[in-house]
């Protein structure tokens, strides 16, 4: 068996406490036989400069991704990885990383898809930690077992895929798209159906790229190049990140319907959670009991946004969109508005 929940005043004012866990609890378990630490970064040099004692480490793009297609590793590959990061299926894995844990989210979200029993997020990740000046170590592991078992992965009850919401709008393979009204690119009845499909499509993008102001123009060898390159200092400076990913998408905009989120709406600055009644106050606009589906620009915030709807706050119908913008603004004959509005 794994370890006991951390019984943190803090966290008992949300739906699953026994996600998450606090520094101290943390510090005070860490070399326990049944304890598995794994940091997950964006950036994965991180953990070489200094990481949490006993902590391994999984990079979520090299380790989690399939090396050919864009998808996860199968059950194979997946049982092999915690094999080499010694873990078993009955540890308690414990995931945090940088930027308010958004890719250890990511990685704890792909460890539900393959049902791993238990496993919890540091609150404030790796943020939190250094801000603590807790102790730190430059020694990887040497940890590996054997006999993980080979699971599928469940690509149901957490995870959405696009044909599914293009389904949802009408605008399933087949279908013909229009040129679409006023704000709208692609089928203009599809695109209006955003809002009264049954799902509640939250973005978490920052608002330039939600309302569709990196126009295909201003792509790399575009009409609007030279404007791109005269803004993009400003863009940065405004919205970091945003400049970062101009060029990886075809489009720009939002899945009709779809509304925009605060990228920062979830964490205190020091890369906490925010307390149950800031979040549900956050999230007040928003219908709880509706099916709901996040979607970013690649996965990782979207997988926050999950954590926190379904395990903070006990939503019980929340998927993350993985594909994501990567995946939608370049699809053809897909509805996208432009625009504040959803």
């Amino acid at each position: 068996m794994g370890c006991d929940p951390d019984p943190s005043p803090q966290l008992q004012q949300y739906a699953h406490p026994e996600k998450l866990v606090t520094s101290s609890w943390l510090g005070a378990r860490l070399g326990s036989p049944r304890l598995k630490v794994v940091e997950s970064d964006e950036d994965s040099l991180l953990y070489d400069i200094g990481h949490i004692p006993t902590a391994t480490r999984i990079d979520l793009r090299r380790d989690l991704n399939d090396p050919v297609q864009r998808d996860f590793i199968d059950g194979e590959a997946f049982a092999r990885l915690m094999d080499s990061r010694g873990i078993s299926r009955d540890d308690t894995v414990v995931v945090y990383g940088d930027r308010s844990n958004l890719w250890a989210a990511h990685t704890l979200w792909v460890l539900e898809l393959f049902g791993h029993p238990d496993v919890r997020l540091l609150d404030g990740g790796r943020d939190a930690w250094m801000q603590e000046e807790k102790e730190t170590s430059y020694v990887v592991p040497d940890l590996t077992t054997s006999g993980y078992p080979v699971v599928g992965r469940d690509d149901r009850t957490a995870r959405v895929g696009v044909d599914e919401i293009r389904a949802a709008l009408g605008t399933g393979a087949g279908t013909e798209a229009g040129t679409g009204g006023e704000g709208v690119d692609g089928d203009d009845d599809a695109a209006r159906a955003g809002t009264g499909t049954g799902l509640q499509l939250l973005d978490v993008r920052d608002p330039l790229s939600y309302s569709g102001q990196p126009a295909p123009a201003d792509g790399p060898g575009g009409d609007g190049a030279r404007d791109a390159g005269r803004d993009a200092g400003r863009d940065a400076a405004r919205h970091p990140g945003h400049a970062a990913i101009r060029g990886t998408a075809s489009r720009w905009g939002h899945i009709p319907g779809a509304v925009n989120v605060p990228v920062d709406v979830s964490t205190y600055p020091n890369s906490r959670f925010r307390t149950r009644a800031d979040l549900e106050q956050a999230f007040a606009h928003l219908d709880p009991a509706r099916p709901t589906v996040t979607y970013c620009h690649t996965g990782e915030r979207s997988s926050h946004l999950w954590f926190v709807l379904h395990h903070l706050l006990g939503w019980p119908s929340v998927r993350s969109y993985d594909g994501s913008w990567v995946e939608w603004g370049n699809m053809v004959r897909v509805p996208i508005r432009v625009g504040t509005e959803p």
